[in-house]
């Protein structure tokens, strides 16, 4: 996960995070997709797959919380 560092909080600032944030997403939410596709037809061992598959999902819901927070102070 990427760290933003800001000055205090604008207007402008604030588009700019959440561009970030939908941008961060939005790559997060690709990869989880496509590896879902993967383990639906994986006939291997899954246990890495899912293991990073939860990762992602641990990690965009963090930034789904960031979003909640940023869309309050906006």
């Amino acid at each position: 996960m990427r760290i933003i560092h800001t000055a205090p909080l604008s207007p402008m600032n604030l588009a700019e995070i959440q561009a970030a944030i939908d941008r961060e997403t939005e790559i997060l939410q690709k990869k989880i997709d496509k590896r879902q596709c993967i383990l639906d037809t994986y006939v291997g061992d899954p246990t890495r797959l899912t293991l990073e598959l939860e990762k992602w999902k641990a990690e965009l819901a963090i930034w789904e919380k960031c979003r909640s927070w940023i869309s309050q102070v906006h």
